[in-house]
Order: C-alpha cells, then sequence, then structure tokens
C-alpha cells in the first residue's frame, strides 16, 4: 500500500501485484471512521481480473474523536425524523452541507486517479472506473455517479443511503451495473432506508444487484464475497486520451 494524493484528497492505494490493473475501484469510508478502514477490503475483493484500489481518506476530521473523519457533518436528527415519520424520502430530499463539494473533490480524485494508474497500460487513456463505499461513502459514491464521469462502469454501495437527490434524478443510471447491499437489522441506516433507495435505484433502470443480511451496519462476509464475483464479472467502460468510450 501506498499513500499520495489524488487531487485534493489523500489517499491509499492498493495495485495488484506482478499484473497492470484494468480497472481502479475508488472505496469511500464511512462517518466518523479512519482513512484507512476499507483498506483491509482490497485482499477480499480481489480476484483473477486486476483491479488497483483506492481509498480515499475524508477532508473532515471529527473534534474530540482521534483519527475519525467525515466526509460532511451527519445529521442525525434528520434520521431521527425520518424514522419517527417513517419517511425516508426526507433524508433524500434534504442535500446535506457540503456534499456538493465532496462531490466534485471525489469526482477530481477519481478521474486523477484512473489516469495515473492507467499511464502504464499498452494502449494508454484511463482506466475504467468503480465508485462505491461504505454508509456515508456509499452516500457520496452514488451522488457523484449522477455526473456519469468518464469510464464509470459501476457503482458498489455497502449499507448507504440515497442523500440529496430525488429518485427521478437517478435515471442518468440507466443500464448501470450497481450492487447495493444492507442489513436488516442495521441500527444506524435502518432498513427502511435501504428500501427506499432499493426502489429509486430499480425505477432508474440501472442494472441492480441487491444483497441483504441478517445483521447490522457493517460489510459480512457473504456481501464481500457478492461484491468480489460482481467485479469479476463486471463489463468495464473503456476510455481512450481523448475521453471518449
Amino acid at each position: 500500500m501506498k499513500v499520495t494524493h489524488f487531487g485534493a484528497l489523500t489517499c491509499r492505494v492498493v495495485e495488484p501485484l506482478g499484473a497492470q490493473p484494468e480497472a481502479v475501484v475508488f472505496l469511500c469510508h464511512g462517518y466518523g471512521a479512519p482513512g484507512d478502514d476499507l483498506v483491509g477490503l482490497s485482499a477480499a475483493l480481489a480476484g483473477v481480473k486486476p483491479m488497483a484500489f483506492v481509498f480515499p481518506e475524508a477532508p473532515l476530521a471529527l473534534p474530540g474523536m482521534f483519527g475519525a473523519r467525515a466526509w460532511w457533518n451527519f445529521d442525525f436528527d434528520l434520521v431521527g425524523e425520518a424514522l419517527r415519520r417513517r419517511n425516508p424520502e426526507l433524508l433524500a430530499s434534504q442535500a446535506p452541507s457540503g456534499l456538493s463539494a465532496r462531490r466534485e473533490e471525489l469526482l477530481a480524485a477519481a478521474a486523477a486517479a484512473a489516469e495515473s494508474l492507467g499511464q502504464n497500460r499498452g494502449h494508454g487513456g484511463p482506466l475504467p472506473l468503480v465508485l462505491g463505499g461504505f454508509s456515508q461513502g456509499a452516500a457520496l459514491a452514488l451522488s457523484a455517479s449522477l455526473e456519469r464521469p468518464a469510464g464509470l462502469s459501476g457503482l458498489l454501495l455497502f449499507s448507504g443511503l440515497l442523500a440529496g437527490a430525488h429518485p427521478s434524478e437517478l435515471r442518468v443510471l440507466s443500464g448501470l451495473p450497481i450492487l447495493q447491499s444492507h442489513g436488516k437489522h442495521d441500527d444506524i441506516l435502518p432498513w427502511p432506508v435501504a428500501e427506499y433507495m432499493h426502489a429509486a435505484l430499480e425505477a432508474s433502470g440501472a442494472s441492480l444487484d441487491f444483497i441483504s443480511f441478517q445483521g447490522g451496519h457493517g460489510i459480512p462476509p457473504e456481501a464481500l464475497r457478492a461484491a468480489a464475483t460482481w467485479l469479476q464479472n463486471l463489463p468495464l467502460q473503456h476510455v481512450n486520451q481523448e475521453g471518449q468510450l
């Protein structure tokens, strides 16, 4: 693993041994986690198809929590209100303060990583890109994907939520492979949040795989196994040096 900067973000990078990567998997950690929280997933997700894994560090340090970081300040009151009303749409309809800036930073960093890590490919051009993350990081990845960045080949959404977007805006994801996982006993982002996002992704026309599990707010082995298989079977969207598919 090496630590570097892509755009404005500090990133941990794990490259395949003895092979040039065929894609970049850009995974964002959740609220309150350290920047290296998801690095261990690279071993579980690696397979025959060589891929580089990039783990960006959220720019906000949470006061009083050593090493804890966030993409934006989480509105726990809003989550509580949405649950009391049994209305997950509240979480989707109100864009968190800072989401837009984080989205642009993530897109710039992902593009820089895809370009840098693809420089040694035989035919040049940036590598295909998979965006994803856990919890707040998954929400950020989904938001960023609405820009349909060049080479975007899929989304990996572990225990996430739809934030700051109406379900109709997800139509731009039509045809995009997406894997969503969520625990039925999640006490942080409860099951109705997952159901709401799942319905919105299905209605968008995305190619959706949904993994539910009997657990809480986490990424269990069955979700990792499903994600590893999904990555290995993923059609990659190659981009040439001019930025065209």
